[in-house]
């Protein structure tokens, strides 16, 4: 086996207990108790987002040199559930590849590699996406109603990249299921996921659209733009039927209901009517928000 060893300088951001006692939240707590006033100590430190020591760690596993890391984890395992890939839309162009089609592509090999390596598992769950069946909704038409036999046809390492990381990982595990006979592949392929997350971080994609509702971001307009939503509780359903119903196989998309981004203002503001939080009273058209999108952090690709 191979040994894959990061080093961080002190480790600063929000932890994921309540728990008090470490040195990092002692620092802080230092400062918020007034102990460092009104002098604090001549000293300095390296720094490093705890979000990115996480990140190192799971970039860790699946870089191309961390073949083999998943052999043992899965030694003597019936099921493997392969849920772990990047979700960031908005990637500088100098690092698709490295931050989202090669973790994606990688990470699902060495997954796949071990199961293969495991005489005893049976079956490979993987989380693919929505993104992996459609790229450009224009390509097939507005009456098209897309089905587990489409692909995305045109995302690329330029274009949507985030929806072709998808792609690529999903042809891969594909292609090596194919090439073998003692554990069978079933996909799930989920639309926007939302829902009651299980950490209090606030750094995913998901969460980042409701965080801007609810800091006001939505109002007056709200972009008019809109997604296939699915709730958390039941992708997780799905997963676990995709494992154990014996006749499960191929690739399943999960959706519950396609909705505009007003749409998700104006039900949050439902579910907490005794908040300040104003829903948006107008849309941004597409024209607009193409012009603007860049500016407030959403690329063209994503807009048109």
């Amino acid at each position: 086996w191979k040994l894959v060893v990061i080093n961080p300088a002190v480790i600063l951001g929000p932890p994921l207990s309540k728990r008090t006692d470490s040195e990092s939240i002692n620092l802080i707590n230092t400062f918020l108790k007034g102990k460092a006033y009104p002098a604090c100590p001549h000293m300095g430190f390296g720094t490093v987002d705890v979000r990115d020591v996480a990140a190192a760690h799971t970039l860790a596993m699946s870089h191309p040199k961390a073949e083999g890391s998943f052999d043992e984890p899965v030694e003597g395992c019936d099921y493997i559930i392969h849920t772990a890939s990047p979700y960031i839309v908005n990637v500088a162009p100098s690092e698709v590849r490295s931050k989202l089609l090669e973790p994606a592509v990688k990470g699902t090999e060495h997954v796949l590699s071990a199961a293969s390596k495991s005489p005893s598992v049976k079956r490979v769950v993987l989380t693919s996406s929505c993104a992996a069946i459609y790229g450009n909704p224009h390509v097939f038409g507005k009456e098209h109603v897309y089905t587990e036999a489409d692909w995305n046809a045109t995302s690329t390492d330029k274009v949507l990249t985030y929806s072709y990381s998808k792609k690529l990982a999903e042809e891969r595990a594909w292609e090596m299921a194919k090439a073998q006979s003692q554990w069978k592949l079933v996909v799930i392929n989920p639309a926007v996921i939302l829902g009651p997350p299980l950490s209090k971080r606030t750094d995913s994609e998901s969460v980042s659209i409701i965080n801007q509702i609810l800091k006001g971001q939505m109002y007056p307009a709200a972009p008019h733009m809109g997604f296939g939503t699915v709730d958390v509780r039941d992708v997780a359903a799905a997963h676990t039927l995709a494992m154990s119903h014996p006749k499960a196989e191929g690739r399943y998309i999960t959706v519950a209901k396609s909705l505009w981004v007003a749409d998700f203002a104006r039900a949050v503001k439902a579910g907490f009517p005794d908040s300040r939080m104003r829903p948006p009273i107008a849309t941004i058209p597409k024209w607009l928000l193409w012009l603007i999108g860049p500016m407030a952090g959403m690329s063209r690709d994503i807009v048109t």
